[in-house]
């Protein structure tokens, strides 16, 4: 079913509900389309889970678009939308890729959620000494369905992207030249000593797993031209060192 309406739009998309979009067909349409959507998980969250109504608005997205859309007819198994405007996703800026260990399986994710709420572009899974050194598929897809979780909340629609587990070496012999590289670590200088001389366009930053660094891969990190850089005047668990520099990245 596809035919057009001719409906207002607002702009306002700040409190719409936000659902990633299976079929990208979907954020293909023109304003003004209605398309009839089937898919079995999307269809359950708006009609079984939200218990959206007929008229009500709502975010649908991939990592490239997303469209504000109105729901115009559903039923158990199909809803009708229609389109009321596209736009391109915001790719935030500067660039900004996380190293990060693999931490047991909860701070693993929770950090990995952390990343993507607040916009971080990239995540390279590291496989460190005192870390685990690879992740099973299914908990590999865990963590991609986690970002989508993140961006939907967050409205990042951008999530970044998660690369499968490297060890230390590997990633940091692939890091661009012409990049800041922050590693956090209480015995480095206060990040907001340093933050104004952080001004090129990539970042890299990276935390050490549950027990550390060790003190070899911190002077590997150094010598791959790492800044070594304080959160805090106490030492801070991997998951939530993660979550500051992040933070401290996206508002500075």
């Amino acid at each position: 079913m596809q035919k057009k309406l001719n409906i207002t739009v607002s702009e306002d998309e700040s409190h719409q509900f936000a659902f990633y979009g299976p079929d990208h067909r979907i954020l293909k349409q023109l304003q003004g389309d209605c398309v009839s959507i089937n898919d079995e998980d999307l269809v359950h969250r708006v009609v079984r889970v939200v218990k959206l109504k007929i008229g009500e608005r709502f975010i649908v997205f991939d990592r490239a678009r997303h469209s504000l859309v109105e729901l115009i007819s559903c039923s158990k198994h199909e809803i009708t939308i229609c389109i009321l405007s596209c736009h391109e996703n915001k790719v935030l800026q500067p660039k900004v890729t996380c190293l990060l260990p693999l931490l047991k399986k909860e701070a693993l994710e929770e950090a990995v959620y952390s990343l993507a709420e607040l916009g971080i572009n990239e995540i390279q899974l590291v496989a460190t000494q005192k870390s685990r050194k690879d992740l099973i598929d299914k908990e590999m897809q865990r963590l991609q369905k986690i970002t989508v979780a993140a961006a939907e909340q967050s409205k990042h629609y951008a999530f970044p992207l998660i690369y499968s587990v490297k060890n230390l070496q590997e990633c940091l012999k692939g890091l661009s030249l012409n990049s800041d590289k922050v590693v956090f670590d209480i015995s480095g200088t206060s990040f907001f000593d340093i933050h104004k001389q952080i001004l090129s366009q990539d970042k890299y930053i990276i935390v050490g797993p549950e027990g550390g660094l060790t003190i070899q891969e911190l002077s590997m990190i150094k010598e791959h031209g790492f800044t070594v850089c304080s959160l805090t005047p106490t030492v801070l668990r991997a998951l939530q060192a993660v979550a500051v520099g992040a933070a401290l990245f996206r508002i500075s």
